[in-house]
């Protein structure tokens, strides 16, 4: 397999995983996009990931000038299935009822949502957690006119600007866009309040291959290397599944004094992962296949 250097959480050998010319992405925000959707594995780490290239970042900052969030929900939050019996549910109320059920909200009084958006996350947490002080971070200027809407959060567009630490820190399907998520979350930690948690939700390629193929993403993660990009950025795991979300992980961390040192990914770990991944793009593939299938007969225009 073909090497490159520096991986985004640590100094391991990148190696790809698939050729770039078998698929074409598309953004976050669902605009088809002319660039091949390359993967790469971190032979240190396992962590799976985007070729931070010149190209690549590039490409993000673009889009993100132009970015239009659920631009087919006509401003609606996305459903989430939290089982397979379950109906759609709105993602932020599952969270915040995790929340509620993990730990007790009402020692917490402060909440900071990284990548708020419009605003679904903290009106949810208005709604359910009404004694909570709320402050919704964006890059996005748009953001602040969707958190006027909710009674006492105020915006702040970048997290630098905020003097406050925080007793809750959530950051939902956000940490997969960072160019350099260690970093970011280094950062965050410094907001955080000694007995704060922090709350991470982020899909999961292993359950929806699709997100494999969207271009802005730029780490793909399992339960095993979320915790060691977590655990090398001082945070500590108490709960991490797919009880919220079936498709997604969602994490629980709390904040902790020393970077955790792990040992290097075993080969046989390794090579489940490049297994994992093969197998979601032989599923990608034939999905298209069955869909060109369709258009050829006809019955798809």
């Amino acid at each position: 397999l073909e090497r490159l250097s520096n991986c985004v959480s640590c100094l391991g050998d990148l190696y790809r995983a698939l050729k770039g010319s078998e698929f074409r992405s598309v953004s976050s925000d669902l605009r088809p996009l002319p660039r091949s959707a390359e993967v790469w594995v971190c032979g240190e780490c396992g962590l799976v990931q985007r070729n931070r290239s010149e190209e690549w970042n590039n490409c993000c900052t673009d889009l993100y000038q132009s970015y239009e969030a659920y631009p087919h929900g006509g401003g609606t939050e996305q459903k989430i299935v939290e089982s397979q019996d379950s109906a759609l549910v709105s993602r932020s109320e599952a969270l915040v009822k995790h929340v509620q059920q993990s730990c007790n909200p009402k020692e917490k009084h402060s909440w900071l949502d990284v990548g708020c958006g419009q605003g679904h996350l903290l009106s949810a947490v208005a709604d359910q957690l009404p004694w909570m002080s709320l402050v919704g971070s964006d890059k996005s200027e748009e953001a602040e006119g969707y958190l006027r809407t909710i009674a006492g959060a105020t915006f702040c567009q970048d997290i630098e600007y905020v003097r406050d630490r925080f007793d809750i820190i959530s950051l939902v399907h956000v940490l997969e866009h960072f160019v350099d998520p260690k970093k970011e979350l280094q950062k965050i930690r410094e907001k955080l309040n000694d007995d704060g948690l922090l709350l991470i939700q982020v899909p999961s390629f292993e359950r929806n291959p699709y997100d494999l193929i969207i271009y802005d993403h730029g780490t793909f993660f399992t339960k095993e290397s979320i915790v060691r990009l977590l655990s090398s950025a001082c945070f500590k795991v108490l709960d991490i599944g797919h009880s919220v979300s079936m498709k997604e992980l969602t994490v629980i961390a709390r904040r902790r004094e020393k970077e955790t040192k792990l040992a290097r990914v075993t080969p046989e770990r390794l090579n489940e992962t490049l297994s994992t991944l093969h197998s979601s793009f032989e599923e990608l593939a034939e999905i298209r296949r069955v869909a060109r299938a369709l258009v050829d007969s006809g019955k798809i225009t």
